[in-house]
C-alpha cells in the first residue's frame, strides 16, 4: 500500500541543510523508494537531488516542509528526523 505524509521540521544542524545531510537525504530517498519534495520559503526541492537540496539554502533552524510519497513513507519520515534534526529524537 502507498501511503502519503506531510512532515514539518526545523533544521537543528549547525550547518543547515547543506551537502552532507542532502547527501544522505537523497541515499535515504533512494533505499526507501520514496518520491520526496521539499519546501522551503517559495523554493522546492526533489530529495533525490544533491544539488536541488543544497539550492534551498536552508540555515540552522529553517523551518521545512516534506511531502513524502510511497510505500515507505512513514520509515522513511522517521528517518529524515534522525539526520537533520538529532536533537529533537
Amino acid at each position: 500500500m502507498t501511503s502519503s505524509i506531510i512532515l514539518e521540521l526545523e533544521i537543528t544542524l549547525d550547518g543547515g541543510l547543506h551537502t552532507r545531510p542532502s547527501a544522505k537525504l537523497a541515499a535515504l530517498a533512494t533505499r526507501h523508494h520514496v518520491a520526496c519534495t521539499i519546501f522551503y520559503e517559495n523554493k522546492q526541492a526533489n530529495a533525490l537531488s544533491i544539488l536541488e537540496c543544497i539550492s534551498l539554502m536552508v540555515p540552522k533552524g529553517g523551518k521545512v516542509s516534506f511531502e513524502i510519497s510511497g510505500e515507505d513513507a512513514q520509515e522513511f519520515a522517521e528517518d529524515i528526523h534522525a539526520i537533520l534534526s538529532p536533537s529533537l529524537l
